[in-house]
């Protein structure tokens, strides 16, 4: 399953293992593709020319689905779901043959449309990915800029798109210091953690990266105990940065990334605010945790059987008892993100 691009062309990992790897330790490669959209750059926002190519299975995907709903963007930037037997990377369309937005080309595998963008391209084939049917190129494949720019990108933050009430802005200025510094802490040690334990050949590393993670979730434990969320009573980039890593923690990071000093019920604070967040309107309609259990445990790389475990955690549906903390600022936006949705994405969310 392991492979990328050389030169325009797929080469599967082969015997030599994943190059990620060095020392027994995992190392993400940088992602490649950085341009930024917004008014009075050569990528406007204009409605109907960016696509995000995203998995149900990944978190860095996860976090871009879920900040384009916050955001209100489903009529602006169209989804495409890629899952599907992963077979020379991630598939286009659950490996049929499918159209790229502004180009005649029909491909199978998302690393083809990574080679429309440059033929030449060497690299892996990551989601999330955003794409320009302008241009016929790929905008940006890392995540992080991916959400920033549907916050800030399409217009002013506090900015109504519609008829409904503005958005939530993810990022406020007043905040912006800590945000930083919180998503730093909480990428290196938590949502990378698990994979620099999971995907360790070394115990030195992998014993540093699990433990790594605990001190990360013992410190939002104690952050969360006096406050409803992260930075105040709306959630902000932080959060949505952290949901899908917790909401995978159980049923995957858990067990297959051995990450089992404690599971995530063992958090009140956390496991509660997990949740809420849940329940926000809209939400769990971009929360797929069966394929995201697929995705993970059709690895090789830590599951070398294949065997798909029949457990999925515990049940984020059981009443989040947060009230207490003060209540949410966001309830009229995020209702009409969830009518926006039905209205818009119909299709994906019912596939």
């Amino acid at each position: 399953m392991g492979g990328r691009v050389i030169d325009g062309h797929w080469v599967e990992d082969g015997a030599a293992g994943d190059p990620r790897l060095h020392g027994g330790r995992f190392v993400r490669a940088a992602s490649l593709f950085r341009d930024r959209i917004g008014a009075g750059t050569d990528l406007p926002p204009v409605a109907g020319r960016y696509h995000l190519y995203a998995s149900w299975s990944c978190p860095w995907a996860h976090r871009a689905l879920l900040v384009r709903h916050v955001k209100r963007l489903h009529d602006r930037v169209t989804v495409h779901p890629i899952d599907g037997p992963r077979v020379q990377g991630y598939p286009a369309a659950d490996g049929r043959p499918v159209a790229v937005p502004g180009s005649d080309a029909q491909v199978v595998h998302l690393h083809q449309i990574y080679c429309l963008s440059d033929a030449t391209y060497t690299g892996r084939s990551t989601v999330p990915m955003l794409w320009d049917a302008g241009r016929c190129r790929v905008v940006n494949n890392e995540s992080a800029d991916i959400i920033d720019m549907f916050d800030r990108g399409f217009g002013r933050p506090d900015t109504a798109i519609d008829d409904g009430p503005p958005p939530p802005d993810l990022c406020p200025a007043a905040h912006e210091a800590e945000i930083e510094a919180l998503d730093a802490r909480i990428h290196g040690a938590l949502n990378n953690g698990v994979y620099l334990a999971g995907y360790a050949r070394d115990q030195a590393a992998y014993e540093a990266a699990a433990r790594g993670v605990f001190a990360m979730l013992d410190d939002l434990e104690a952050r969360l105990q006096t406050r409803r969320f992260l930075i105040d009573n709306i959630p902000r980039r932080s959060d949505w940065r952290l949901f899908p890593t917790l909401f995978r923690f159980d049923a995957i990071y858990y067990g297959l990334f051995k990450c089992n000093l404690r599971p995530l019920a063992a958090y009140p604070a956390l496991s509660g605010y997990l949740r809420d967040l849940y329940a926000t309107p809209g939400i769990r309609q971009w929360c797929r945790l069966d394929r995201a259990v697929h995705g993970y445990y059709a690895d090789p790389a830590v599951n070398p059987t294949g065997t798909i475990p029949i457990g999925l955690g515990s049940d984020l549906d059981t009443p989040h008892d947060r009230d207490h903390l003060g209540p949410r600022g966001d309830g009229p936006a995020m209702a009409a993100a969830a009518a926006m949705a039905g209205r818009h994405d119909a299709a994906i969310l019912a596939g």
